[in-house]
Formats: C-alpha cells, sequence, structure tokens
C-alpha cells in the first residue's frame, strides 16, 4: 500500500506546488537541465559530463534546489556562475529538474548546459536549459528540422515530458514522424516516455519522464531528416514534452545538436 500512497501524495505535490506559489508569492517555476552526466558512460564507452552556467538579472534573491541533485542555494542580483550538479544520482541521459523560487518573472534566470566527451571537452555541445513557464506548452507538436545524418555518426533524439502537466498520469507516449529533406514521409512511431522510479515523495518531482529515439533511415538516400514529435493525451489530460537531436561524430565524438524550431 505504500506505494500508491506516495505516487498519489506525489501528484497532488505536483499539481498544488505551482498554484500555492503563485497565490502567496514567491512564485515558483520549474528549470529542466536535459543532460546531467557525470563522467557518464554512453552506449559506445565514451565518458561524458557536464557543466551547468548560468546568469541571474532579477533584483531580488532567487533560491534554486532539486533534492539529490542540486544543494538549495541562494541567487543575488546580478549574479552569474556554475550550478553544481551532483550528477551522480542521475544516469546519464534523462536530465533533473531543478525547482526555482523567488522572481516575478520566467525571464531572470538564465541556464545553459555545456556537455563533453571527458577525453575531448573542446568539442562538447551547448543545450539550454528549459524553463516550464516560458518554454513548454500543453498538446504542443515539437518539430526538429534538418538532422544531419551519415554512415559514420550516430544520430540521437532524446525526448523529455514535465511532470507536472499531466495530473495523476506519469508514463506517456509521443507519436514521432521522420521525413526526408524535402518532407516525404519516411516512418511513423510511437514512443513511450518512461517516469523515474517514485523512490521518495521528494525525489519524484525532481526527474522527467524520458525516452530515446534512433531514427531508421538509411544515409546512402538522405543527408538529413526532420522529425515531428506529437504528445499523446492520456486519460483526457496533454502532456507537454520538449526534445532535442544530437548527431555525434563516431571518429572524433564531436556533436551536432538540433533544438526545437520556434
Amino acid at each position: 500500500m505504500k506505494a500508491p500512497v506516495h505516487s498519489l501524495i506525489s501528484v497532488l505535490a505536483l499539481i498544488l506546488l505551482p498554484t500555492i506559489a503563485r497565490a502567496n508569492e514567491p512564485p515558483t517555476d520549474f528549470l529542466l537541465i536535459p543532460v546531467a552526466a557525470s563522467h557518464g558512460h554512453d552506449s559506445v564507452g565514451a565518458t561524458w559530463s557536464t557543466t551547468v552556467s548560468f546568469v541571474y538579472t532579477g533584483e531580488g534573491g532567487s533560491s534554486i534546489f532539486s533534492e539529490g541533485f542540486v544543494a538549495p542555494r541562494t541567487l543575488l542580483a546580478g549574479e552569474r556562475g556554475v550550478i553544481e550538479i551532483n550528477a551522480a544520482g542521475a544516469k546519464f541521459g534523462p536530465g533533473v529538474i531543478i525547482h526555482i523560487t523567488g522572481f516575478p518573472t520566467p525571464k531572470e534566470l538564465h541556464a545553459q548546459s555545456y556537455v563533453y566527451n571527458d577525453a575531448r571537452p573542446e568539442v562538447g555541445v551547448a543545450i539550454p536549459g528549459i524553463r516550464l513557464l516560458n518554454d513548454l506548452t500543453a498538446n504542443q507538436t515539437i518539430h526538429l528540422l534538418g538532422i544531419p545524418i551519415n554512415a559514420t555518426s550516430r544520430t540521437l533524439v532524446r525526448i523529455y515530458a514535465m511532470p507536472i502537466t499531466a495530473p495523476g498520469v506519469t508514463d506517456t507516449d509521443v507519436r514521432v514522424h521522420v521525413f526526408d529533406s524535402v518532407g516525404r514521409s519516411l516512418a511513423t512511431d510511437i514512443v513511450h516516455l518512461v517516469s523515474p522510479p517514485i523512490v521518495s515523495i521528494e525525489t519524484s518531482t525532481y526527474q522527467p519522464a524520458y525516452a530515446e529515439y534512433r531514427p531508421a533511415v538509411d544515409p546512402a538516400k538522405n543527408s538529413s531528416i526532420s522529425i515531428d514529435l506529437e504528445p499523446l493525451p492520456v486519460s483526457g489530460f496533454g502532456r507537454a514534452i520538449w526534445a532535442f537531436a544530437t548527431t555525434t561524430s563516431a571518429s572524433s565524438d564531436s556533436v551536432t545538436a538540433v533544438f526545437p524550431a520556434k
């Protein structure tokens, strides 16, 4: 009986936290760091790490926290620096969610991560931090345009769903539609995103539902592809998703990243 009780309490917390914060100040927002790696290994054995840089432009103090991943910290007006993530507890790939309080608009804290191969840190990739209130809309289709592919590289799409956008729903499905460079359909798949297990009431809100998708496209026929990702409603609730694609060179580990079209 304990697991269902924890699940119910976690869902209630996810629903009520933003509402309570808006009603009583300070407001609460959520920041997704899509890749949180600390000497983590990928599928081919390369070792990767993440550095998260930020700038806070608000006039008052702001607080960030993420149980198990980021120690509570107050950000001062005009401060910039690095957010230290204890990524040893987060496996390579799924990312972490950071709670943010104490500022009036979602534009006053900007964060960006740099993900790199420990052996070649100079050829890493910059990935934006994703703000729930500013960057995500429920039921919105994501468009990834012009993803390069070739026979000597590996292409991966990482897909995320923020848990607070679908009360009572944990996992979700996303329809993935792959096109060639002139818009011809190449494949349609359903990808199932899986939420992390509920270890405790606190930590269940700090990781997104997540899945990976590797497009099966012949690089001899296509040098680039585009992908649409559509969240499928579950039990009448929509989901807000985010995704990005990376093409990694097998010889140099250099990474080309494609983010959602605006």
